[in-house]
């Protein structure tokens, strides 16, 4: 576990270790102090864990891609802590339904509740490059989806038999897709489920591994809504029966990425979780 002297971070064991050290630029320490202050966040290990995921994301050259972050860390039972956007909070601070529960394991739904990202693909998208996905403890079947629709979506889910699950039509058929990543007989998806669209090639990942790869036509149309998670956003409103039951620990919506970044992402994404205890 880190701790905090004076502004330096060091180990148990007494070596310093500041943020410079890790690699982070200037400008990502002042994000990250703007995200401390703007969730009144003073965890000493929630600080460590967050300047190590962009020092590692800025030295695996896929910080800039990155639209919106929510590493759902905070003051717990405080929802204004956990909804900031960690790549710039002044944009895409989400919104939380009353409901919620938020604790050291993330953010996990009560009955009924999302939460509105603010975060609209079709204005902040690129159709022919994009990825979204997110992070589970939370081993059980039934969970439903996270997105936006119709008359076009985007959607994603933790199902169960491991599925990370989307619907993207666009003008061809090629451009749907919903796919078992793992075998059947498991009770859900844990980890990292990542959705991406790039080179007119649609990729799924589970924890930074190819569960399918399938290629296209042309770009997807994308819903002009803003996406929510623990539902999926109809029209404007959660649709009913779609509300997800699992815990989620992280969130992101970027640029597309390539195999490599992908690879790189989950690697960073773990270590964040392994700092703060909840990787599994």
């Amino acid at each position: 576990m880190a701790v905090v002297k004076n502004g330096i971070f060091a180990y148990d064991n007494g070596k310093p270790v500041t943020p410079q050290s890790l690699g982070i630029s200037l400008s990502g320490i002042q994000t990250c102090q703007q995200f401390f202050n703007s969730g009144s966040i003073n965890d000493n290990t929630q600080k460590y864990a967050l300047y190590k995921l962009v020092a590692d994301l800025q030295n695996y050259n896929i910080w800039d891609k990155m639209k919106a972050i929510y590493p759902f860390v905070g003051n717990p039972d405080v929802s204004s802590s956990f909804e900031l956007n960690l790549k710039d909070p002044n944009t895409f601070r989400g919104t939380f339904t009353s409901g919620w529960t938020f604790n050291n394991e993330g953010i996990t739904p009560g009955a009924s509740t999302y939460f509105d990202t603010t975060f609209n693909p079709y204005i902040n998208f690129n159709s022919s490059s994009f990825s979204f996905g997110g992070y589970t403890p939370t081993n059980i079947n039934d969970s439903g989806y996270h997105g936006a629709s119709p008359p076009n979506y985007l959607m994603h889910s933790f199902q169960s038999f491991t599925r990370a699950e989307a619907f993207i039509p666009g003008p061809t058929i090629q451009q749907f897709i919903s796919y078992n990543i793992g075998t059947s007989g498991n009770s859900g998806i844990v980890g990292f489920a990542m959705i991406n669209f790039s080179s007119l090639t649609f990729t799924l990942y589970n924890n930074g591994v190819i569960g399918l790869s399938k290629a296209g036509t042309v770009p997807p149309s994308l819903p002009n809504l803003n996406m929510f998670i623990g539902a999926y956003n109809s029209s404007g409103t959660p649709a009913p029966g779609g509300y997800d039951n699992k815990t989620i620990s992280f969130y992101y919506y970027s640029d597309g990425l390539t195999d490599t970044e992908a690879a790189n992402f989950y690697t960073a994404v773990q270590r964040f979780q392994t700092t703060l205890g909840r990787q599994v």
